[in-house]
């Protein structure tokens, strides 16, 4: 065969008809001549290295859909379980086949894992045929406790109801991770965030303490002064779905002389027993039905701490409490 000068020479190769099913995946090729059509013939030049994507891989993650909160208030889980997670979709996007395609995933709360993703091309296991596509889920856990969120790979979580989730992946050209490794072009993670949300609500609860008949007159030892005893409740109504509060604190206005909280915890739906005693500044007059009935007026209040979104819960009730003369207030029940 005879060229003319300048004259150009397209070839097609099928790589089908040579390799059958298998065809390898490379990167590159280049061309040879030689001196006839001889086998035998002598070598002669090399063309320069040609970009031969037989090969290329890709990747895709997505969050699958929103986070659960535990009944607990305190975990917030991002699992297929749940609804949620990310779905992250490895594509061999040439015609050559891919082994040993691997996705590394860096999870929300800066720790790594590694998922081999199930695939095969016929008979051959740990295998991505050209042009074709498998997905791995990826689940991840938040805990948290005493302020402190972490991660189910064990790192710090900020913010629990927000987390964002990113992924490389890589194969290779060869069984057995063999041959040439293989990684996106450009190299860069794709990412995706899943969220939740949550709330927590206090309620204040606030009685007298019929226990003691309401207020009570004590000596301070020159004087006979009013004490008035109280209870409360202090619940997390939040319900399902809601926040844990922690950190729950009570005061009360005119400040106790003495003041106790049974729980500094509260799960939705749990509540906390409340006790106290304070002296009244003040006296309120009679409500008008019978003369002596005088009441005492107070303010509860209780602060705490959204286990989750770290912001203040806080709320109060208040109850006035009548003393009265012997009779007066014969079955007449407490605030």
């Amino acid at each position: 065969m005879v060229f003319d000068h300048g004259e150009l020479l397209e070839v097609g190769i099928d790589l089908n008809v040579i390799f059958g099913g298998n065809v390898p995946c490379f990167t590159t090729f280049m061309g040879e001549t030689r001196s006839s059509t001889s086998t035998t013939a002598t070598l002669s030049d090399f063309s320069p290295p040609a970009s031969f994507p037989l090969c290329g891989i890709k990747v895709d993650k997505k969050c699958n859909g929103n986070g659960k909160v535990s009944a607990d208030g305190s975990t917030v889980a991002y699992t297929a379980a749940a609804g949620s997670g990310w779905k992250v979709t490895v594509t061999n996007s040439g015609i050559g086949n891919l082994y040993n395609p691997t996705v590394t995933d860096t999870l929300p709360d800066g720790t790594t894992a590694t998922y081999p993703v199930s695939s095969s091309c016929g008979a051959t296991s740990n295998c991505l045929a050209g042009k074709q596509s498998a997905t791995v889920q990826v689940d991840f856990t938040v805990t948290c406790s005493g302020g402190v969120c972490t991660g189910s790979g064990g790192g710090p979580v900020t913010n629990p109801l927000s987390v964002t989730n990113s992924a490389k992946d890589f194969a290779f050209t060869a069984p057995n991770s063999g041959g040439t490794k293989i990684t996106p072009k450009p190299d860069v993670a794709s990412t995706d965030s899943c969220s939740a949300s949550t709330q927590g609500a206090l309620t204040v609860t606030k009685h007298c303490d019929g226990t003691h008949g309401g207020p009570i007159l004590v000596s301070n030892g020159t004087n006979v002064i009013v004490k008035v005893p109280f209870t409360g409740t202090v619940c997390n109504n939040s319900g399902a779905g809601g926040e844990s509060i922690t950190n729950i604190s009570v005061s009360d206005d005119p400040a106790a002389d003495s003041l106790t909280i049974d729980k500094t915890i509260l799960a939705p739906t749990e509540c906390a027993n409340v006790a106290g005693i304070y002296t009244p500044s003040s006296i309120n007059s009679g409500d008008g039905t019978g003369a002596g009935r005088y009441f005492f007026s107070d303010t509860l209040t209780a602060t705490g701490t959204g286990v989750l979104k770290g912001d203040t819960v806080k709320n109060q009730g208040g109850v006035s409490c009548p003393i009265c003369p012997d009779g007066l207030c014969t079955n007449v029940p407490l605030p």
